[in-house]
Order: C-alpha cells, then structure tokens, then sequence
C-alpha cells in the first residue's frame, strides 16, 4: 500500500499579516509571502483544498461568543426563524426536512456590514440581541477578510495579482 496523501495544513496567521505590506516588501515579509503563496498553489493543485491555521489572541472570545449565539439562534421556535426569508438563493432559513432531517441553516447576506448584523437580528430578536449581533457581525467580517487574504495569495501565486481588485470588488458575502 502505498502512503495516503495529507491535506496541508497552512498556517495563514503571520502569513495574513504580513499580505497588507505595501508592494515591495523587504526581507523575511517577502520569504513569507512567496513561502505561502507557493504553499496555497501547490495545495490547490495537487489537492484542491487545504486546511487553514489562523491563530489571533483575541479569536478565542468572538468564537465562543458565535458559537453561543448560534446555540441559541437555532434553539429558537421554528415560527421565529421562518420569519427570515430573503430572495436570494442559499440565503433565508433551510428548516429541517425528511430527507435530511438534522440540517437546517441561515444564509445572512453581508453580515460584516453592521446594517445587515442589526437587521437580520431585528428580525429574530425584535427586542434585540446586541451581543449576538456583535458577534456575528465580528466573525463574518474575520471570515470576508481571511477569504480576501487567501483569494489574493491565489492570484498572486500565479502572477494575476493585478487582477484581484476588480475580482474582490465583484464578490458577494453570505455567512452560512
């Protein structure tokens, strides 16, 4: 038999850093950056995916604070989160069904977007949820800018690094 082939895993914490240096980065931020951009490309091409390290000191506390939000937003009456309901696909409440009766799932356009935050809490919580709001609101912003970071080390890792702005300004936000 011969060896299984591992997912990479990618460390993106230094590497997410350093990706907001202005062009011309010096010394050990370019290695870095060249470092990981050889590290995603390969993963892509050889594995179609990697798995993502992404270490901040203060992560830990929106995460539990998401996690605990979450707990409580699916604990809520069925009739309450029906109440959400967008006309984009894969956005609204997915309710559980017969074929698969253990998922259910909310789609919130643009939630790093205060305004969305607050406006999809409104609708769940019409008295109001200020730590929920602020933790969604939180982790989704942390997860756009960490899709960003890595969308650019793709175009980068294959000299299309100039064409990542106009690709970033199209693309569209939904938190699952």
């Amino acid at each position: 038999m011969g060896a299984e082939a591992q997912i990479p895993v990618i460390d993106f914490s230094l590497a997410a850093l350093k990706l907001g240096v202005a062009n011309g980065a010096s010394g050990d931020d370019q290695i870095i950056q060249d470092d990981v951009r050889t590290q995603v490309r390969e993963a892509c091409e050889v594995h179609g995916c990697f798995l993502l390290r992404c270490t901040e000191s203060n992560a830990g506390s929106v995460t539990e604070d998401m996690f605990e939000g979450l707990r409580r937003l699916f604990d809520l009456p069925e009739d309450v989160k029906r109440r959400y309901q967008t006309a984009r696909p894969y956005s609204s409440y997915k309710a559980k069904d017969p074929v698969v009766p253990l998922h259910e799932s909310f789609g919130i356009d643009d939630a790093h977007l205060v305004e969305s935050s607050q406006a999809f809490t409104r609708i769940l919580w019409p008295q109001g949820n200020s730590q929920f709001c602020s933790a969604l609101n939180g982790m989704s912003s942390r997860m756009l800018q960490l899709n960003l970071a890595m969308l650019k080390v793709i175009f980068e890792s294959y000299q299309a690094g100039n064409r990542y702005e106009s690709f970033a300004e199209k693309t569209c936000s939904v938190f699952r």
